[in-house]
């Protein structure tokens, strides 16, 4: 990823390896290990806390019947050939 970036501020938090990416998207050489780095970036030098998760919405107590063409209470494949049938002849096949 890239330098200050989310992925990097994620890594450093929990404790991943981060390989920096130059500004063309492409690896930068990786460290060299015989000699140890002059600075070392740890996750209190992030300023930045990853996002919190959220749970996903609860579901709605009712159904979203919102297709429901023939007004049966369901929405299913019958819905989509009285959309048709509508289409055709809405006079006969009213929207409910």
């Amino acid at each position: 990823g890239y330098v200050d970036s989310t992925a990097e501020i994620y890594a450093l938090t929990y404790g991943n390896k981060f390989q920096a990416l130059d500004e063309g998207g492409t690896e930068t050489a990786p460290p060299d290990t015989t000699t140890p780095p002059e600075t070392t970036r740890e996750p209190e030098d992030i300023t930045t806390a990853p996002p919190e998760t959220t749970a996903p919405p609860e579901e709605p107590d009712t159904p979203d019947l919102r297709g429901d063409m023939n007004g049966d209470g369901k929405v299913d494949s019958n819905d989509a050939i009285y959309l048709l049938r509508h289409t055709l002849m809405p006079s006969k096949y009213p929207l409910h």
